[in-house]
């Protein structure tokens, strides 16, 4: 049986935002050494039986606030890998959130780089930042295309 203190840190945590199975489990070893890898499972079986702890509304959550930040599917993707989702759950939960990726990646471009489109230094700058932010090449050459053209002064 598990420690009554390690499950009402973990109500606490999980009262705070949603964590994923793994992130949770890791923060409670941490926090409480002494508990075994038994209890610590018998507490978290606890948890997603009672439906306070589910890596399906951890996923939801976790994708809503990257997309409203302006990031890109590989970032999520990668951000919930590292934080132990599986990657089907990831997969369905993307195809799920049905998110305009172009659109987005276009609103920040034109929202940061307003010039993009005739200066070719915030052209660059503006592809590797949709890069960086995770976005696909074939949606960061959709968005911004090739290079600009040098506008002459007449």
């Amino acid at each position: 049986m598990y420690d009554q203190k390690a499950y009402s840190s973990a109500i606490r945590m999980l009262g705070g935002r949603e964590h994923s199975e793994q992130e949770l489990r890791s923060k409670l070893r941490r926090r409480y050494a002494s508990q075994s890898d038994d209890q610590l499972d018998d507490l978290i079986s606890e948890l997603k039986e009672l439906n306070l702890l589910s890596d399906v509304r951890y996923t939801e959550s976790l994708i809503r606030s990257r997309v409203g930040k302006g990031y890109g599917p590989y970032f999520i993707q990668q951000e919930l890998a590292s934080k132990g989702v599986n990657k089907s759950l990831i997969a369905s939960q993307l195809e799920i959130a049905d998110v305009d990726w172009l659109s987005s990646a276009q609103d920040l471009v034109e929202r940061k780089f307003p010039d993009a489109a005739i200066d070719e230094t915030s052209w660059a700058k503006a592809i590797r930042f949709l890069q960086r932010r995770g976005f696909a090449g074939e949606t960061v050459n959709s968005v911004l295309g090739g290079r600009p053209i040098a506008q002459s002064i007449d």
